[in-house]
Order: structure tokens, then C-alpha cells, then sequence
């Protein structure tokens, strides 16, 4: 997402400034009937390239392959090897499924909105309940 600017304002001074920013999202979540959470994070390009690569099987996408590298790759806490993500898909088929569109999801959300958004739901949170 872009922000469009005029004006005055601060440039980066060079490249190294730029890519010093850390635009990463990262979430914890818990899947339904799971008793402890896991994180997940935004895939980078790269990431999404190669799980687009991995998942073509004779020029069109095998869905559970798909969901199968978006685990491997966007599960960041547990760390998913293929055989312990492959479990994980067999045994909690649409859950998983939802899990990785979710890690998708996480990408097209622009890093201060979504700070923004993590802000107000802890907020709420804290909040007194009426009565």
C-alpha cells in the first residue's frame, strides 16, 4: 500500500536506511480445539515465488501442496519441516487450510495498519464491560 505524499518531508539517505525498516507482520493465533497458540508471518516475495513454484503439478496449482509450503514457510513458531506439516494438513484438513490463507491475508495488510488495528483491539480489550 502506498502512501502518496506532496510536499516537504525526510527521504531515505541511502539504500541501507531503507532496507533497515522492518515491515514484517507477525501474529499469533490459535486454531480452534488447539489448547497453545502459534505464530505466523506475512510471506516475503520470495517466499510466495517458491510456494507458487512447489505447489504447480503439470501446469496447474495441487491445492493441498499449496497449503502444505504456505505452512512450512509462513509458520514461524513452531517451525513446520514437510513431514511435520503434512501431519498437521492430514489431520486438520480445513483448519490448516484457513491457517494458510490467513498467512496470504497477512501480506496484503500494510504494516502500520495493521500496528494500528493490533493497538485498538488491545485497547478494547482493556476497556470495563458493561454491565
Amino acid at each position: 500500500m502506498l502512501d502518496f505524499m506532496t510536499g516537504s518531508g525526510d527521504y531515505y539517505e541511502d539504500v541501507d536506511d531503507f532496507l533497515k525498516e522492518d515491515q514484517t507482520i507477525e501474529i499469533d493465533v490459535q486454531l480452534q480445539g488447539m489448547t497453545k497458540r502459534l505464530r505466523i508471518r506475512a510471506l516475503s516475495f520470495a517466499q510466495m515465488e517458491k510456494i507458487n513454484k512447489l505447489s504447480q503439478k503439470d501446469g496447474t496449482v495441487d491445492n493441498s501442496e499449496f497449503v502444505l509450503n504456505t505452512l512450512i514457510e509462513g509458520v514461524v513458531r513452531p517451525k513446520l519441516n514437510p513431514v511435520q506439516a503434512r501431519k498437521l494438513l492430514d489431520g486438520h484438513g480445513e483448519t490448516v487450510k484457513e491457517l494458510a490463507e490467513h498467512i496470504w491475508k497477512l501480506g496484503r495488510i500494510n504494516k502500520r495498519t495493521f500496528d494500528d488495528y493490533i493497538k485498538t483491539l488491545q485497547e478494547l480489550r482493556d476497556l470495563p464491560k458493561p454491565e
